[in-house]
């Protein structure tokens, strides 16, 4: 079993429904600041989240309007939709635990819950005569954080029929957050309770609980065995300590008579009693390094994180347990991690993000978690992922889109393979700007930038990415943006190709001259390929590309930005004339990136 996807309405960033589609394994939402993968996150904790997950009056999205609010009191709702995994059997635990969730019994079987958070209906009339003379939208956020949210509920729909939920179903769920901001040193050993003690009382005799050879009762037996030789051991221990207390605890309980301490009998005592349990609660983690044992709390923050995190992944093999918690085991433990790349070197993301495919893998098979969805800015994490693993998020239009690129490539997985070779860090930039300027090679990255600094529309503000292809590459990357052919799955951003004229040669083979004195056969035939994609999204510039060639065109844009800048009396170079003389070129870059 697996997240298929979440629906969302009028939660923080999303008012209108929003759907996000989710694969089995690992799941990376990217894309700009703001932009509502922290909304996905908390949408999916809304409902699995064990930990006290309250909603309040910041959870509404504030695009509502006054109307809105006055037609009828807002409300939350965030469904998620479960599937069957891949490998997973037919009469699989996981199926038989929520069978009340079902939506479709056929194979893959399917399932949702969804959680809505709203003003009950006999409170209905009060919020609409509350509000009816407010003609301030804050007057009416006021009204409802003061006099109704109190009121509001936290409720759980199941199936297709929507029927409340009335089992247990749910806490069988194990969803483990972990933040963007974590205080791993104080999440591993705060409270009685804490991560590490949990897992050590649960691995403590784990060569007895795995041992497959044992029956149950003999495990029982042999762990009941240890459980005596360390009370005796601690019986002696204690009887040796005790007469040392003997005169100071007269001392340090004297005052107890005087305070009614004492009162009807009762008079305070040390324990005297130790059990293995008892000592596992002082335990702490180290660091060893040779001879040395160094306290965790002084390791660096990245460190600790993934200390941190491979004991959250242990305690989720371990709620998995159903000879330890029986029918409160975990059927579905997974992971949800903010910005991992926190405090982590840009090796230590790579290394992390391998670790958890290999695994997580198709979620069936692994010890820990089922699935994991991760949010990012980290062009290092992008980088090492695959394509099917990228869930990117960008605002277009005012709208927030949802790309797919590992499915926007329909029967062409060659153009996938490379896109995905060539994806590096720093091209991985891509997923995260609002805007893209596709390039051929060195020359035009190290002058566009210039030429944007330059300009004085403020364009070098836009958050405008310069990607160079190193070549004429530009279909395979486009096939993530092409929203004319895959308007379900492409990546919703405005994206710039600056390609040359590249002219094909003549009939007897040869090349033509970089300065044309004649018109060629032909020109650079990637640029009809782009126009070809009729995606409103993208644009192709060249030289004089509106009326295709004219004698005396340069060949290259090197060699056009000579031939446009031959005054030897002024240097292109100079912050003065550099726009003025790019003509072409500014009005490429600085006015027509943004046209459409």
């Amino acid at each position: 079993m697996f997240i298929s996807s979440v629906e969302i309405t009028n939660f923080r960033t999303f008012k209108e429904r929003k759907i996000i589609r989710f694969t089995e394994g690992i799941n990376i939402l990217v894309g700009p600041n703001n932009i509502g993968k922290t909304t996905i996150i908390a949408a999916i904790r809304s409902i699995f989240d064990k930990n006290k997950f309250a909603l309040d009056i910041n959870d509404f999205s504030k695009l509502m309007t006054k109307e809105e609010l006055k037609k009828s009191s807002p409300k939350i709702e965030v469904t998620v939709n479960l599937q069957k995994s891949s490998n997973e059997d037919s009469e699989s635990d996981d199926l038989l635990a929520i069978r009340n969730w079902l939506t479709d019994v056929n194979n893959p079987y399917k399932a949702k819950i969804t959680m809505r958070f709203q003003l009950p209906i006999k409170y209905e009339d009060s919020y609409m005569n509350a509000i009816k003379s407010l003609e301030d939208i804050d007057s009416i956020w006021l009204e409802l954080q003061d006099e109704f949210l109190p009121k509001y509920q936290k409720k759980y729909f199941v199936g297709q029929a929507a029927q409340p939920l009335m089992d247990n179903s749910l806490s069988r769920f194990n969803c483990q957050y972990l933040p963007a901001i974590r205080d791993a040193e104080k999440r591993m050993n705060s409270g009685n309770n804490y991560l590490l003690n949990k897992l050590l009382n649960f691995f403590i005799d784990y060569d007895l609980k795995s041992n497959k050879k044992l029956e149950k009762d003999e495990i029982e037996k042999k762990i009941q065995e240890r459980h005596k030789n360390f009370h005796g051991l601690s019986t002696k221990l204690l009887d040796n300590l005790n007469p040392r207390f003997t005169e100071g605890k007269k001392e340090m309980l004297k005052y107890s008579n005087q305070t009614g301490a004492t009162f009807d009998g009762e008079e305070p005592e040390f324990n005297s009693k130790l059990n293995d349990h008892d000592i596992l609660k002082e335990f702490s983690l180290v660091v060893k390094n040779g001879e040395l044992n160094v306290p965790i709390k002084l390791n660096g923050l990245g460190y600790n994180n993934l200390i941190y995190i491979s004991l959250v992944l242990a305690e989720l093999q371990q709620s998995r347990s159903n000879s330890y918690f029986g029918d409160n085991s975990s059927i579905f433990p997974f992971l949800l991690i903010e910005e991992p790349e926190a405090h982590l070197h840009p090796d230590m993301q790579y290394d992390f993000l391998k670790f958890l495919r290999n695994n997580i893998k198709d979620g069936t098979t692994s010890e820990t978690a089922k699935q994991v969805i991760i949010t990012t800015h980290s062009p290092n994490i992008t980088a090492a992922a695959s394509l099917d693993d990228l869930i990117v998020l960008s605002k277009y239009k005012s709208d927030i889109k949802i790309g797919y690129p590992g499915k926007a490539f329909n029967e062409k997985p060659k153009d996938k393979k490379f896109v995905e070779r060539f994806l590096d860090v720093t091209r991985s930039n891509l997923f995260f700007t609002n805007q893209i300027i596709f390039i051929e090679g060195l020359a035009e990255q190290m002058l566009i930038p210039q030429f944007m600094k330059a300009d004085t529309s403020g364009i070098q503000n836009s958050h405008i990415s310069i990607i160079n292809l190193s070549g004429r590459y530009f279909i395979p990357f486009l096939r993530m943006f092409d929203t004319s052919n895959n308007p379900n799955t492409a990546i919703y951003k405005q994206v710039s190709c600056l390609t040359d004229l590249d002219p094909i040669k003549g009939d007897n083979n040869i090349s033509w001259p970089p300065i044309f004195q004649e018109k060629p056969d032909g020109i650079n035939k990637n640029i009809d390929n782009i126009k070809s994609l009729n995606s409103s999204n993208i644009a192709v510039f060249s030289q004089n590309e509106d009326s295709g060639y004219e004698p005396n065109e340069g060949w290259t844009f090197e060699y056009q930005l000579f031939m446009d800048n031959t005054d030897p009396r002024k240097f292109i170079f100079l912050d003065s004339t550099i726009m003025k003389y790019c003509s072409a070129w500014k009005k490429t870059v600085a006015s027509r990136i943004l046209c459409k």
